[in-house]
């Protein structure tokens, strides 16, 4: 029960018969999920609920500026709430991809001497620059435009 005075409620009040009973059941227990890192492209995890590692196809992208950490946070964390076993995917594949692992280690938005990794996305380098003039920032989008493209979904 509530009292409204003027719009605003002033005072809440449950009575004991209004209130849930309490959870006694225990939770079910997240299913057993499967977690691969990529051997062949440093920074891609992929995982699932299912070995064969069915679609959709989501990708979780953070590091794409070596300075800004929170989305290299945010996959190691996801990584660890995995292995520990407290979340896994109930459906699809989650695609994990730290985007530029090289500047994350320098701490630095880009390489020294590499370009914005973000820009390169659109491949249009590929036919422009020489490909002995590649920074790792570009050779890192190239890498990984086929995980990208493969992609239902990117976050």
């Amino acid at each position: 029960m509530s009292t409204t005075i003027h719009g605003r409620i002033t005072r809440l009040c449950l009575l004991e018969h209004e209130r849930p009973p309490p959870h006694t059941e225990p939770y079910p227990r997240m299913p057993q999920a499967t977690l691969v890192r990529d051997p062949a492209l440093h920074g891609v995890t992929r995982i699932s609920h299912d070995p064969s590692f069915p679609r959709p196809h989501v990708g979780i992208l953070g590091g794409v500026h070596g300075n800004e950490r929170c989305g290299i946070e945010a996959i190691h964390r996801l990584e660890k709430a995995v292995t520990d076993g407290e979340l896994a995917p109930i459906a699809g594949t989650w695609v994990l991809i730290q985007g530029n692992p090289a500047a994350v280690e320098e701490g630095r938005r880009f390489t020294r001497g590499g370009a914005d990794l973000n820009r390169l996305f659109d491949l249009t380098f590929v036919d422009e620059l020489p490909r002995e003039r590649w920074s790792p920032e570009h050779e890192r989008a190239h890498v990984l435009e086929p995980v990208l493209s493969d992609l239902d979904a990117l976050l």
